[in-house]
């Protein structure tokens, strides 16, 4: 049996709609910056904010609502009218903001196709769970032809977390498993230890993320399991590796056009790698 509007469930009811609605006509909410990222893998996605005061990240589910009901409706216009959360064109990563009412957040969903509608991404005021952190890295897609996307569409999709000598990967099917579980562990050899220098997290298709960790001694890539590589098994060189590591990027149309040949051979070379 396929699925309908009428056997789909939605995390948020009418009468909880509702009482958000009532919030935002009445103004009941307050406003304030946010550093926080959408992780996504294959259409599911959470919502991370980040203090860096405290080294501490807080997932949240995001809460899916009935779009096309008037109430929905209703809302997704509400959190539209609101100016002092920028949107769209006026959207900037130092200026992001969450919108708090009694027992939800709202935040505006910079991670949209193009043209597509905006609603705001509704969460629980009460996290999935936290996690503290020694260093913390960014996934950022890489892959050229994703240029066509949404300037942030790729930004955190995926995030990269070092407690001490282990690391932990979360995406947007990320549960409080990864707290466990360690996705790759740092290794000490001949007094050298190992340390991340770069963290990349290309989205290949059906918005599938590939998470490559670059440290001092290998090049870690996140697939269908954990690959490790030198330089030379992708047939790279440390100096057009250092060039990459230096690039700052927000994602693929960031890029500066001299280097997309670059991006292009270290990507198309560790995708080679591992189907062959």
């Amino acid at each position: 049996m396929g699925l309908t509007l009428s056997n789909y469930h939605y995390d948020l009811s009418t009468d909880e709609l509702q009482h958000i609605n009532n919030d935002l006509e009445t103004k009941k909410y307050k406003i304030s910056n946010s550093e926080y990222y959408i992780t996504h893998a294959n259409g599911p996605s959470t919502l991370v904010t980040n203090s860096k005061a405290n080294k501490e990240i807080k997932v949240y589910k995001r809460l899916n609502f009935d779009t096309n009901s008037n109430i929905g409706k209703t809302i997704i216009n509400q959190f539209e009218n609101i100016s002092k959360i920028e949107k769209y064109d006026k959207f900037i990563l130092n200026k992001r903001k969450k919108l708090k009412i009694t027992e939800y957040y709202l935040f505006y969903d910079y991670c949209q196709y193009q043209g597509s509608e905006k609603e705001p991404i509704v969460c629980s005021t009460k996290p999935l769970f936290k996690i503290n952190y020694d260093n913390l890295w960014i996934g950022k897609d890489i892959i050229i032809t994703n240029s066509y996307l949404d300037k942030y569409f790729g930004f955190g999709n995926t995030l990269l977390i070092q407690k001490e000598d282990k690391l932990y990967s979360l995406d947007g099917v990320s549960t409080d498993f990864v707290k466990d579980n360690a996705t790759y562990t740092l290794t000490k050899k001949q007094g050298i230890t190992e340390k991340v220098l770069g963290y990349f997290s290309p989205i290949d298709n059906n918005d599938v993320p590939i998470p490559i960790i670059v440290t001092n001694r290998k090049i870690v890539v996140l697939f269908d399991k954990i690959y490790q590589f030198t330089i030379k098994d992708i047939n790279f060189t440390e100096k057009e590796l250092q060039k990459i590591l230096k690039t700052n990027i927000i994602g693929p149309e960031s890029i500066p056009a001299i280097k997309t040949k670059l991006f292009n051979k270290f990507y198309d070379n560790i995708i080679e790698k591992i189907i062959n």
